[in-house]
């Protein structure tokens, strides 16, 4: 595994615990408010952009746990994909 390989998982991970401090923080983890059979407790606010930090909650956590991964994905593919200049 390369430094830099190394270095993004590393973050990544403080990434997704920073996030499940932020479910657990949330009213939502231990609380009660409307149920979703799918997705548990959920609320209509999506945090940051237009809630508190106790509307955080199972969606948000998948969202920004997710987004980084697929991202690095979807650039690796893009960097294969494209013809190597060689001179």
């Amino acid at each position: 595994m390369k430094p830099l390989t190394k270095r993004l998982l590393a973050v990544y991970i403080l990434w997704v615990m920073l996030h499940f401090i932020f479910l657990v923080a949330g009213d939502n983890f231990f609380g009660y408010t409307d149920i979703n059979r799918y997705l548990g407790i959920t609320r209509d606010d999506f945090w940051p952009f237009d809630a508190n930090m106790h509307d955080y909650d199972i969606t948000e956590f998948f969202i920004y746990s997710l987004l980084p991964v697929s991202l690095y994905w979807a650039i690796r593919l893009i960097k294969e994909s494209l013809p190597s200049n060689e001179q």
